[in-house]
């Protein structure tokens, strides 16, 4: 069972969607009393084969409200998930629309389709500016918890690789 932090309408490429903040409360740690226990104790947890699912606590849904379900999600699948990990995320940038009071939210994040193809996605987030804003607060001060999350990534790449030399 998990329970709902926030949750808010917003067009993602003009299509009407509801996003969720979860906290998912199979983990053992569930009956903590505030989210950011939960979220502090889950960040420090040691990872082990069999408890990879117990990692799992905060994310982020989206469920698109249009009668087209069927024909979206197979157009937008690759593009838009169903879920985002907190620890996925990379960051959340807020940029205010003043003329009709909208705010766009993009978020950053690390989609892994195999064990070591790793591609930062952007989703682009269209809403009120009172939702918009408690939205974007709520991601940042539980990003800015999470301890081992690493801030910056250095890539090496071999300049003869795959040349045969």
């Amino acid at each position: 069972m998990s329970s709902i932090l926030f949750s808010t309408s917003c067009y993602i490429k003009e299509n009407s969607y509801i996003v969720r903040i979860c906290i998912d409360e199979n983990s053992p740690e569930h009956s903590l009393s505030t989210p950011d226990n939960i979220l502090l104790t889950k960040d420090n947890f040691q990872l082990k084969s069999d408890t990879v699912n117990n990692l799992i606590c905060i994310r982020i849904e989206f469920e698109l409200l249009t009668n087209e379900k069927i024909n979206s999600i197979n157009k937008n699948d690759d593009t838009i998930p169903r879920t985002i990990i907190l620890n996925k995320l990379l960051n959340v940038k807020r940029i205010e629309n003043l003329t009709n009071e909208s705010t766009q939210i993009h978020l950053n994040f690390v989609d892994i389709s195999e064990s070591f193809i790793w591609t930062v996605k952007q989703i682009e987030l269209q809403t009120d500016s009172i939702s918009g804003n408690q939205f974007y607060l709520i991601l940042n001060e539980n990003l800015l918890k999470l301890k081992n999350r690493p801030r910056n990534l250095l890539v090496f790449v071999n300049p003869k690789c795959g040349k045969g030399k």
